[in-house]
């Protein structure tokens, strides 16, 4: 009888499948320090251009500011976060160093867009018990975001919250 061998599915391979970016690799995945968490690291694919959050054009690079996490969809119980160094461009349309844009983000909000999209997803569930679940872990600065987030969902949102109390 011949030995099968099974290759473990890693979660750089379901990420690649499920939620690629164009310009960027997923490098690895590992625990968070705490053990809660899953960081995946992600840096620009090799020869991919900067772009200008601006004017949306490839821009030269000008240097690297430190690593940022932005928090992704869970996976198996675990929060996930994306953590990458964000590239300043020199654009010369704009005439001005600004943060490049990236595909996972709009702004300065440490929620990636999937992120945003499947509490929106879960909110409009319109189930107390399924919308809170997702929620509970957002801390007040998120407060706009998750009215943001509810807003676009179409969903009543006072449900989720007893009065006195935040997310």
């Amino acid at each position: 009888m011949p030995v099968v061998s099974y290759r473990a599915m890693e979660l750089i391979t379901i990420l690649n499948r499920c939620h690629h970016f164009r310009g960027f690799v997923y490098q690895h995945a590992r625990f968070s320090q705490d053990n809660k968490g899953i960081e995946v690291s992600v840096r620009s694919r090799k020869g991919s251009a900067a772009v200008c959050s601006r004017c949306h054009k490839a821009a030269p690079g000008y240097d690297q500011l430190a690593e940022r996490r932005y928090k992704f969809i869970p996976f198996w119980g675990f929060l996930v976060f994306l953590v990458y160094a964000m590239r300043r461009v020199d654009c010369l349309r704009c005439e001005a160093v600004v943060v490049e844009e990236v595909p996972w983000d709009n702004g300065k909000h440490q929620l990636t867009n999937a992120y945003m999209l499947f509490l929106a997803r879960v909110a409009r569930a319109g189930r107390r018990q399924e919308a809170g679940r997702p929620l509970r872990h957002l801390q007040f600065r998120h407060g706009a975001v998750l009215l943001l987030i509810l807003f676009m969902a179409d969903v009543d949102f006072l449900f989720l919250c007893p009065v006195g109390t935040h997310v």
